[in-house]
Formats: structure tokens, C-alpha cells, sequence
């Protein structure tokens, strides 16, 4: 893993505003509650893996949506059965590191189910990654940064933050919209040769998974950019402010990306909720805005909106 929480950590994500939140982390190093490995009685648990909207760092614990499903699925059980989330969300994640979280640290805690909530820049972030491990002896990190990475969350903000700007920089710069669909969906190479880093990454989950008979899904819960007016105005001139490319290079980013994770969920059999028509009717509505006012990630409302569709979801297809 590229980072991980440092385990009962605690620290002041912000100290005024919608985001002054107080971030503690479990003793496995996670925004969770205290879990024991082991299972007890019957007990229903459910994985949920993510980057910094899964974590949920901007609201309080009890209202990410992986508290809130926990207790909406409890509540449907009627005492029945006990049903567990854990939340594994990390910011700065894809699926490079998903596969590594659920291989390493996930399966100990012997899931009965997977959800893997991600957004299309999960998709982006593996193909910059990938298509830049070959430049990475020009990229001269210190001798210290590994130790720093996996022990302080505020280093491995900057650090991913940096590495990201670094591998946009060397993928998108001056790339026309058509030139950028045309690096994407080169028809001269099969899918998999295209997008081999996060095509790998989702594969080895899937056989992983299957080999350890654990249902899985992605849930595509959309990022403010990609639903609402305001944001994507506010990322498209940050975008051409900071690389020089035009606005259709962002807006060709921000589509590919779901189109692609669909088409990977089709290849791979994958179930798959897609989000997106729920955040597109609650933008609508000031009420339900989903997101924060200053910050493109999910709000309290847009948490319980989350966990309320995945709710209905699950229990369309369970009973409880």
C-alpha cells in the first residue's frame, strides 16, 4: 500500500467552517469504529472500500455513510441478525491499492460481502500511476519519504497530492478533447493492453474474491464535478489554469472514466450500482445538495444519500 492511517492516531481535520471534524482512527488504522477481527455469534459484516469520500475525514463518524447503512440495515433486521460495516475507506486510494487493502487487511476480518465505492478519477489515478512507474527514478523522492508515507496522513496528503500533479502534468498536458478520447480508446489494442494497470487491479480482485467465495459490487457514487454546474466550472478553470489544456480535456476525463468502469463491471460480470441519477435529482434541490459548499467531496446529506441508495439496493436483493 502507498500509505496507510496510523493506528489510534487522532487529529483536527479543520478548525472552523463545515469541515472542522476530529479524525480518530480504530487500532487497525482505519475511520472506523473499534472492530475485532474475529466475528462473533451471527454477524453479518460488510467491507466497504473507498478513497477520501468513503473515509468521510469532512463529516462526523456517525453520519459516513457506512454508519448510517449499519444502522439502516439493523434496524430492517429487527434483531434478526447483526450486521457489521467497516469502513476501509482511505483517502487517496484506487484500485491498484483496493486489491492490496482487500488482500492484506480486508480478509482478515473475514468479510461476508465487498462494496467498493468508488469515482471515475479512482480509474484515472491507476492509468497516470501506471504510465508513470516508468519515470519514477527522475522523480527524486527523499530517502526518508517510505517511512513518513505509511506513518503520518498529513505527509501522505502532500505526498499523493504532489505525485498526482507530477503524472497529470506528464498525461494530460496539451491534449485537445479528440486527442485525448483518441489516447484513450485506441482501437489498436485490446481493452485490457489500454488500461492495464486498473484492468490487472480489478481482475486479481475478481479472482481473488471468487477463489474466496465473497459477493462483491461497485458502487459508483459521483463526485461533485461530474453532476453539478458550479464545480465542474470551478475544475475546468483550475484545470486550465494549472496545465494549460482546454476545458474539453476535463470534461472528456470526467466522462471516459464511467463509461469505462461500466464497461469494465460488463466485462468482468461485476455488479454494479450506479449513483448517479440519485445525485443528479438531489443537486436539483438546494434542500439536498449533496455536497459541501467550499469542498467538491460528499456532505452529510450527501452521505445518508449514499447510504439510503445503497440501502435500497442491498435490500432489494436480501432479506433481512
Amino acid at each position: 500500500m502507498i500509505h496507510e492511517g496510523v493506528p489510534n492516531s487522532s487529529f483536527q481535520f479543520a478548525r472552523r467552517g463545515e469541515k472542522a471534524t476530529r479524525i480518530s482512527l480504530n487500532e487497525w488504522g482505519f475511520r472506523d469504529g473499534e472492530r475485532d477481527k474475529v466475528k462473533k455469534g451471527d454477524v453479518i459484516r460488510i467491507a466497504v472500500l473507498g478513497d477520501s469520500n468513503t473515509a468521510g475525514w469532512e463529516v462526523p463518524l456517525q453520519k459516513t455513510f457506512g454508519a448510517r447503512l449499519e444502522e439502516m440495515l439493523n434496524e430492517a433486521s429487527k434483531g434478526n441478525k447483526r450486521i457489521e460495516v467497516l469502513n476501509f475507506g482511505v483517502e487517496g486510494y484506487g484500485f491498484i491499492q483496493y486489491f492490496h487493502l482487500i488482500k492484506f487487511k480486508v480478509l482478515q476480518f473475514d468479510p461476508d460481502f465487498i462494496l467498493i465505492v468508488t469515482g471515475a478519477n479512482d480509474i484515472l489515478d491507476d492509468i497516470n500511476y501506471g504510465l508513470a512507474r516508468g519515470n519514477l527514478e527522475s522523480i527524486n523522492f527523499p530517502f526518508y519519504s517510505e517511512f513518513l508515507y505509511s506513518r503520518s496522513p498529513l505527509y501522505a496528503f502532500i505526498y499523493s497530492r504532489l505525485f498526482r500533479l507530477k503524472t497529470d502534468r506528464q498525461l494530460w498536458v496539451n491534449l485537445t478533447y479528440k486527442e485525448l478520447i483518441a489516447k484513450l480508446t485506441k482501437s489498436s489494442l485490446p481493452f485490457e493492453e489500454q488500461f492495464r494497470e486498473t484492468s490487472s487491479a480489478i481482475d486479481n480482485i475478481n479472482k481473488l474474491l471468487k477463489f474466496k467465495n465473497i459477493p462483491w459490487a461497485f458502487i459508483l457514487s459521483p463526485d461533485a464535478s461530474s453532476v453539478t454546474e458550479k464545480w465542474f466550472e470551478d475544475l475546468t478553470k483550475t484545470f486550465s489554469k494549472n496545465y494549460n489544456v482546454p476545458v474539453e480535456t476535463a470534461k472528456g476525463k470526467l466522462v471516459w472514466g464511467r463509461e469505462a468502469l461500466k464497461s469494465f463491471c460488463h466485462r468482468y460480470d461485476i455488479q454494479f450500482l450506479d449513483l448517479m441519477p440519485a445525485f443528479e435529482t438531489a443537486v436539483q434541490d438546494l434542500a439536498a445538495y449533496p455536497y459541501l459548499e467550499q469542498d467538491p467531496h460528499l456532505s452529510s446529506t450527501g452521505h445518508e444519500l449514499v447510504a439510503r441508495e445503497i440501502f435500497s439496493w442491498i435490500i432489494s436483493q436480501t432479506r433481512f
